[in-house]
């Protein structure tokens, strides 16, 4: 095998590529690359895969590129590390919590959180990695008792939160007030999102403007999707979270209007 250096990798990996995991077949490095590009590069795993292939060349000496399967079981390790690895306890954090989608008949609570300490020394949008996961407790039935049972056991472990921040789902927002009765120190916050979505629906609905600019979606859709202008046919309104998703819609009465002038 060519000395690492050789082949201009940064020094830093170079152990990486020298070694690997007991009872595994790559090294540390085809490991890390591998992740780099899922978790950092938002590529796909199938993507991912084939990208390490490409680079075989440059590192011939590791053999084989890990499959898109192999990939998963190491990301999946790691979430389960950041699930079950002991959390400090401490009372300044916020917690974000909320619903997975459901798949077939179990949906998982997902709660996660920041410190306080931390996030008020930094002053910033919140990334994937500035946020710690607490717990994910799959469920075939929520409502708003069980949700309070999953915050109690959730604050037993790591601590009593600031607040809670979630979307005001129904069977959420139940458990959080139950669980600010035995603890009252404890906000319920709405996410920013689903809130300025409400405001905004509240704003839209009852503007005759707005169901007539709908209305011309609707009839453009119709008119313009097998012509020589389809690309000017809009996009087709949302029914879930469309208040959230209004963008592609105003967005298209801005690019059309220009086009006609």
């Amino acid at each position: 095998m060519p000395a690492v250096s050789e082949v201009g990798l940064p020094a830093a990996w170079e152990d990486d590529f020298q070694y690997r995991p007991t009872n595994h077949h790559y090294c540390y490095g085809l490991i890390r690359l591998f992740l780099e590009l899922v978790l950092r590069a938002a590529t796909s795993l199938g993507a991912a895969s084939e990208a390490m292939k490409v680079m075989r060349p440059f590192v011939s000496w590791c053999g084989a590129m890990p499959t898109a399967d192999c990939g998963q079981l190491w990301i999946m390790r790691i979430g389960l590390y950041e699930v079950t690895r002991p959390k400090e306890f401490t009372d300044d954090r916020v917690w974000i919590v909320d619903h997975t989608v459901q798949i077939g008949t179990t949906k998982c609570l997902l709660s996660v959180s920041v410190r306080l300490s931390w996030w008020r020394e930094r002053r910033g949008p919140l990334a994937h990695q500035d946020l710690e996961v607490l717990a994910l407790d799959p469920v075939e039935k929520s409502d708003g008792q069980i949700v309070h049972k999953q915050l109690e056991e959730t604050a037993a472990a790591v601590g009593v939160p600031r607040a809670i921040v979630s979307d005001h789902g129904s069977d959420i927002k139940r458990g959080i007030e139950a669980f600010q009765v035995d603890h009252p120190e404890t906000k319920g916050l709405y996410d920013i999102a689903h809130k300025l979505a409400i405001l905004v629906k509240q704003e839209l609905e009852s503007d005759g403007v707005w169901a007539e600019y709908l209305k011309h979606i609707g009839q453009a859709k119709q008119c313009l999707q097998q012509t020589s202008l389809a690309f000017l046919t809009p996009s087709t309104p949302r029914n879930k979270a469309r208040y959230m998703n209004l963008e592609k819609l105003v967005s298209w009465g801005t690019r059309t209007l220009a086009y006609l002038d």
